[in-house]
């Protein structure tokens, strides 16, 4: 039986690793991939976070993790798209295109993809993300943009954190 893969997308701080924690929790039968971007960043300092370089470095690191996890359920806190968007979001498309292309044939592996949404959720930097709210809005834009442009399918995820714990729950009782 073939694994079928969610991810967990969208912008800083939109409780993607919050939510994945309580999905371990309440499917502890399941396989969950860690953030990566955040594991990278601890470990290796940068100048621009969003630059080709390091997302090229964070899309392959987030193969290899996803390469290694075997389950019939794996949830993953954020993708291979995810390297895509901030470069662009930076304004390299050319090193997003490249990006993009890499990973064509992998992008399909992601059985369900949950974009979730930046309303409604308070901003908090850390260590890790300082970018300004601005860039925030405008790389969940971008997210938009491309999942639209390429017909990638995915659901948007919204509300409060019940609701969004709910509308997470019932698709995972599909797949």
């Amino acid at each position: 039986m073939e694994s079928k893969k969610i991810a967990l997308i969208g912008t800083s701080c939109v409780g993607k690793t919050t939510l994945l924690e309580e999905l371990k929790r309440i499917y502890p039968q399941y396989v969950f991939i860690n953030e990566v971007a955040r594991d990278y960043f601890s470990n290796n300092k940068s100048k621009n976070r969003f630059s080709f370089k390091d997302q090229q470095n964070i899309q392959d690191l987030v193969m290899d993790r996803e390469k290694e996890m075997k389950g019939n359920i794996v949830v993953c806190d954020r993708s291979v798209i995810c390297p895509i968007i901030y470069t662009n979001a930076d304004g390299d498309i050319l090193g997003g295109k490249n990006l993009h292309s890499r990973v064509k044939e992998w992008i399909p592996t992601y059985s369900q993809l949950l974009l979730l949404d930046p309303v409604d959720v308070p901003y908090q930097k850390d260590s890790i993300r300082s970018e300004e709210k601005f860039f925030r809005m405008k790389v969940h834009k971008e997210y938009v943009a491309f999942l639209k442009d390429n017909n990638i399918q995915y659901t948007l995820i919204k509300g409060s954190w019940d609701q969004r714990l709910s509308q997470i729950k019932e698709i995972i009782q599909f797949i």
